[in-house]
């Protein structure tokens, strides 16, 4: 199996089998606008490489605070990734649940949880790419509510919500990883590409009319 992060680092490390299913998995890493950048380029280095055909990202969850926040270009550069994604939550997500949240599939271990919140530190661009996110995911009023309340959503009503299409037990999350990325990863190509684009294309169209545009912004 290729390692593919470049470091040393088991916060952020990376991987692919002989399948070509990339797996970058996430550990207590906090939100800044450096892991954010080390993040893309984990992802987009593993995307780009031709012995990958689909990329899991795998969160196990991390610091409890909203952190730096993903901006608008961070997830355009995520969103432009040209294999498909499996977005895997897998313990207390808050930081970097911008990025699951706009995988080609989102599933959850039974142990996940999913919030919203941003930290003192966000900038307004990276506040309004994520509130975005979360319209996409779970409707305007709700987004709004987990913002506001800091509440978070344990598996089953991340489910109920339409956050995640699948709650999975222990003994079944691995088996179940497997045979996705292996559907995805046995498709030709030109068929993975077409669906990317058809998965993101609208999805970033619709958030880029969501968001509000920054202050002092008249082209509206």
């Amino acid at each position: 199996m290729a390692d593919l992060a470049g470091g040393p680092d088991p916060r952020l490390a990376a991987s692919r089998d002989r399948r070509g299913v990339a797996v970058v998995r996430l550990t207590s890493l906090a939100s800044t606008p450096l892991t954010h950048l080390r993040l893309l380029q984990v992802l987009e280095s593993a995307a780009a490489d031709p012995a990958t055909r689909v990329v899991v990202l795998r969160h196990a969850g991390g610091p409890a605070g909203g952190g730096a926040g993903a901006g608008a270009g961070a997830l355009a550069r995520f969103a432009s990734l040209q294999v498909p994604v499996i977005g895997v939550a897998d313990g207390p997500v808050t930081a970097f649940a911008e990025y699951l949240l706009l995988a080609d599939v989102v599933v959850a271990s039974q142990r996940a949880t999913l919030g919203h919140r941003l930290g003192p530190g966000t900038e307004p661009d990276a506040g309004r790419a994520a509130q975005a996110v979360w319209e996409e995911a779970v409707g305007p009023t709700r987004a709004r509510w987990l913002l506001w309340t800091g509440e978070t959503l344990d598996a089953r009503t991340a489910y109920e919500w339409g956050a995640v299409s699948e709650i999975l037990t222990d003994h079944r999350l691995e088996d179940r990883l497997r045979e996705l990325s292996g559907e995805l990863a046995a498709r030709p190509d030109a068929v993975r590409r077409v669906q990317r684009a058809a998965s993101m294309g609208p999805l970033v169209q619709r958030m880029a009319l969501r968001a509000p545009p920054p202050p002092g912004d008249t082209s509206g």
